[in-house]
């Protein structure tokens, strides 16, 4: 896990461009505190040289590091190591006239590594860098497919004369993109942008809007500014040097196809069988390895397939959690359980007594957008007592709920579809199962339900406005399945992405998350939906897989997550009770703004 920069200019860099690229480079040493490396490139004549590390830790360069020499790629690096502790694993790598600046990880790398022996490959490290950059080598393109893990890379290739952009299928690492007329720019982080003197931005206004009136975060591949985009997830780029001309490409798009023909048994087996060995490769590390645990089904699930592992069998991974002593978001009774049960070292930690305001600024300039809620904020806590433990590597559980149907608005929308196409009966079960398990009012249940699908068709047919960005991502479906492809692709889970990402890295800490391995998140989106939520309960496949964690925590009733006590922590901030939405928007909106010179 690491933090990557490229520059890539029409014209020669100068000093003043070099000095500026270090500075934005040096901006996300947090990334890859153990290491830095930069190389230029001539993409005309396919010379390259590496800056001396002094150099770069100078954070300043002269004209004698050009030595009259014509450069107009720039590839930085920044090294958290994870895998092969040693300099030689370091970035950007070399082979042949190929060139990497490399941020994630391969888990599948052992295997694509002994693919590649067969082909007559010889390899100088143990890290995953080296297999990624020779499974290029061979397969070109045709390579990013056979990788299982998460990541966002750069590839120079002197043969080809091309640059290659990618990034993961599900965009788990962040990776942007800044063009004016004569320069590309590919970054890790947002604020690395702010370094370059001759580069300019601007707000983007419109999705401030979104932000204060709704909450949401821009949508698609848009930022809060005019002139950043995030990178295409599953995707490529191929800059031709020559003709100087860009294309994208995809690699990867994720099916809705429904499988019937599986057995909800079957498809017991099946998970259980694919998200053992998500663990296991998640597990591939020289550094030590945590897991985050809330206590819920999906940390739980987690939990129990790592210490089925004989790697576990006698010392055990130490776990973290976020607790709220006397709040209704504590959730250190079903935590506790977890830690008896299995006999793992627990740390845990309250956030609240970490909240001030330069906490949270550091939150938001880490992060890189206004937060709607503070549990963004508890996660940037938890990451500093991972960080604190010693701990480099942490398992979290992202992806279950966008998934398996984890939200409780996925189980009114699975209703709303059962009226809609007709299954009364399974809808009348359905409603009744969940007014019992929840306590809740039958006919109120109905009428909200009723009421739900009225709006949805008065948005339909026209008979109610609403924002044109928000129309095709919620009030034209009536399946559940295409709900929640839209929260893994655009409505939540990318957020959510983000926010794993900053509040970690900001520690020094890789996160990795067993639910985003694509075999699960196909096989997941083949479910029927009846698999995913049964007689009231939402993840229904998730919680009838488990085979040791205890009964209390499988069929828990409630939901929260990471969820934070937002008056408490409101109040903390602000010394003011009952503050409104958009008021806490606002501030948080302000914060962001002003980290950026707006």
């Amino acid at each position: 896990m690491c933090g990557i920069l490229a520059y890539f200019s029409e014209s020669s860099i100068n000093i003043s461009d070099l000095n500026d690229f270090l500075s934005s480079l040096n901006s996300i040493e947090h990334r890859g505190p153990d290491g830095k490396g930069v190389v230029l490139i001539n993409t005309y004549s396919g010379k390259s040289k590496k800056i001396d590390p002094y150099i770069i830790h100078s954070n300043k360069i002269d004209k004698n590091v050009l030595c009259n020499d014509d450069y107009n790629l720039v590839l930085g690096h920044t090294r958290l190591k994870i895998i092969d502790l040693t300099n030689k694993a370091n970035q950007p790598m070399n082979f042949k006239k190929k060139w990497l600046t490399f941020n994630g990880e391969i888990y599948n790398y052992l295997e694509i590594k002994n693919e590649l022996k067969i082909l007559g490959y010889e390899f100088k490290t143990n890290s995953d860098s080296e297999v990624l950059l020779k499974a290029y080598d061979y397969w070109g393109i045709d390579c990013f497919p056979k990788f299982n893990g998460m990541w966002s890379f750069i590839i120079w290739d002197g043969d080809k004369e091309q640059i290659i952009i990618s990034n993961d299928r599900f965009g788990i690492k962040p990776l942007y993109k800044y063009y004016n007329k004569k320069v590309r720019l590919y970054f890790s982080e947002i604020k690395q942008i702010k370094f370059f003197n001759n580069e300019v931005i601007s707000l983007n206004k419109k999705n401030c809007d979104l932000f204060l009136k709704t909450g949401l975060q821009p949508l698609d591949s848009e930022t809060y500014f005019n002139e950043i985009n995030r990178f295409k997830k599953g995707s490529f780029d191929i800059i031709n040097c020559k003709s100087n001309t860009l294309t994208n490409k995809k690699y990867y798009n994720l099916s809705l196809k429904e499988n019937n023909n599986l057995t909800f048994k079957d498809s017991i087996e099946k998970f259980n069988y694919l998200f053992q060995d998500s663990v296991s490769i998640r597990t591939r590390s020289d550094v030590e390895i945590g897991i985050s645990i809330s206590g819920g089904v999906d940390s739980s699930l987690i939990l129990e397939h790592l210490l089925n592992l004989n790697k576990f069998s006698n010392i055990k991974p130490q776990s973290f959690s976020a607790i709220f002593p006397n709040t209704k978001a504590d959730e250190s009774h079903f935590i506790n359980k977890l830690v008896k049960q299995f006999g793992i070292k627990s740390n845990f930690i309250n956030p609240i007594d970490f909240l001030n305001e330069n906490n949270f600024k550091d939150h938001i300039n880490a992060i890189e957008f206004p937060p709607s809620s503070m549990t963004y904020f508890s996660q940037f806590i938890l990451s500093s007592s991972i960080k604190e433990s010693g701990v480099k590597v942490n398992l979290v559980g992202q992806g279950a709920d966008e998934v398996f149907g984890g939200y409780h608005k996925h189980i009114f929308i699975y209703f709303r579809s059962l009226i809609i196409r007709g299954k009364i009966l399974k809808y009348l079960h359905e409603v009744k199962s969940f007014s019992i398990l929840k306590g809740f009012n039958l006919l109120k249940l109905h009428k909200i339900i009723l009421h739900d699908i009225y709006t949805l068709y008065s948005f339909k047919f026209g008979l109610k406005k609403v924002d044109k960005s928000l129309l095709k991502f919620t009030y034209k479906i009536d399946k559940l399945s295409e709900f929640l492809i839209n929260d893994f692709n655009v409505l939540t889970l990318p957020i959510y992405l983000k926010s794993d990402d900053g509040n970690a890295m900001y520690h020094s800490i890789e996160t990795r998350l067993p639910f985003l391995d694509f075999r699960i998140v196909n096989f997941g989106f083949q479910l029927p939906e009846s698999y995913k939520i049964n007689n009231g309960w939402n993840k229904f496949l998730l919680r009838s897989s488990f085979k040791k964690v205890n009964n209390e925590i499988k069929w828990r009733k409630d939901k929260k997550g990471f969820s934070s006590p937002y008056d408490e922590m409101t109040f903390k901030l602000f010394n003011e009770h009952g503050i409104s939405k958009y008021k806490f928007r606002n501030h948080v909106l302000n914060i962001y703004k002003k980290n950026f010179g707006f």
